[in-house]
């Protein structure tokens, strides 16, 4: 049936008189009729042109098909078996970290059989019977499946040569290097970095602006933090992405402040490939304690000393120990931070907008109301300096500066 459908070359295996009975009942074919020699010709003409593209001279020498040769042929055959088994495994995708596993892990393993009998079994078994096409395991089956299967290794044939290149992947003795015959061509997005010309600058402004309708953001603000120190911003036709390179005690730390995509173009993989080029930037030519998506908090108290702005910032201590044991920013307008907190400017009070932030209560000291304490204090304070209206940049609390009459703005 394979050959009168048009198939140039069918694979017949596990058993010689499987192989042998197939090569018999084609030439049985060809004698009654149902199979022509011209077809079969063609075929064999195409397999031939095919070949001559990867070797030139494809035909067997009767010499080295003696008794005499056969083990030796026998173990350069096994070594290019294995060597192609170990190129073809394909990782189709991954969880960072959940292998290699170390071959001396303790991590438990649990192997999921399909059936009580033999890997194998089942398709020599089942030979005679028509082929049930659901019944069929396929290399892309869990294409789609991405969350409840995300790691997903696949090989290219069901036995054992094949299985031991899979695990050898697993168990970081060789590397992938395999990848799908089939699949979609990989989109090529051009990206670019951000020249932090005004014209560019003006352009991530239009795209910001059209991806984010509820965070509109000052041109003159987006331009300060753009062209801030150790930045590297990507940009493409459709979006953009922001990221930077801070130092705490001496050691790197990455940041991705924001990514955005046009959402006529999101779900194409723009997204993350601007991400993907963030990172890559960032760990150009050094390494990083971490890398973290958002802005952190430590760094704004340390612009504030380095400023010698004390006085925007405000630490509880406690009256017997003279231990710390709570802070809070609450920056007025003018403190050297607030450039970096993009939507300050959207509440009502605009430019004498303050900033509360970064609050913080040591373990032992909580539920005792140094928090509140904290707050209301600064709060005075801010008002004593002229601000009129604060914004708490991300809360993870909620209830708790509704306490203080605080409302939400945003979600």
């Amino acid at each position: 049936m394979a050959f009168k459908a048009g198939t140039d070359c069918v694979i017949v295996c596990h058993t010689k008189s499987a192989q042998v009975g197939a090569i018999k009942l084609v030439i049985e074919a060809i004698k009654s009729g149902e199979l022509s020699q011209d077809d079969i010709q063609a075929s064999v003409a195409r397999i031939e042109a095919l070949k001559s593209k990867f070797v030139t001279n494809f035909a067997i020498p009767i010499s080295t098909l003696q008794d005499q040769n056969a083990k030796e042929r026998k173990v350069r055959h096994c070594s290019l078996s294995t060597e192609t088994y170990a190129k073809s495994t394909t990782v189709v995708r991954s969880v960072t970290g959940s292998f290699p596993i170390n071959i001396g892990s303790t991590k438990r393993i649990v192997f999921i059989s399909p059936g009580t009998n033999p890997t194998g079994s089942g398709a020599v078994g089942s030979g005679d019977r028509n082929t049930r096409d659901p019944h069929t395991p396929s290399t892309y089956d869990f294409l789609e499946e991405m969350d409840e299967i995300q790691n997903y290794v696949t090989m290219y044939e069901p036995i054992l040569p094949a299985f031991k290149s899979a695990m050898d992947v697993i168990f970081g003795i060789t590397t992938p290097i395999g990848a799908l015959p089939v699949g979609s061509v990989p989109k090529i997005h051009h990206i670019r970095r951000l020249s932090k010309s005004d014209e560019e600058i003006s352009q991530l402004w239009n795209l910001w602006q059209k991806i984010f309708p509820k965070w509109p953001v000052e041109l003159k603000r987006l331009a300060t933090n753009l062209r801030g120190e150790h930045s590297h911003h990507f940009i493409h036709e459709k979006g953009f992405v922001m990221s930077y390179i801070f130092s705490l005690d001496g050691v790197n730390h990455g940041k991705i402040t924001a990514v955005g995509v046009l959402p006529e173009y999101q779900g194409h993989g723009l997204g993350t490939a601007l991400l993907a080029k963030a990172r890559e930037a960032l760990l150009e030519g050094r390494q990083l304690k971490s890398l973290q998506l958002g802005s952190g908090w430590v760094e704004a108290y340390e612009q504030l000393a380095a400023a010698s702005q004390h006085h925007e910032a405000m630490v509880a201590f406690d009256a017997e120990t003279n231990a710390q044991v709570g802070w809070t920013l609450m920056c007025s307008p003018s403190a050297v931070v607030i450039d970096d907190f993009a939507f300050i400017n959207l509440l009502p009070t605009k430019e004498k907008t303050g900033l509360i932030g970064c609050v913080g209560v040591d373990e032992k000291a909580r539920g005792k109301g140094v928090g509140l304490a904290l707050l209301v204090k600064a709060i005075e304070n801010m008002k004593e300096r002229g601000v009129e209206g604060v914004l708490i940049d991300w809360v993870t609390i909620r209830g708790f500066y509704e306490r203080l009459g605080f409302e939400v703005a945003w979600e």
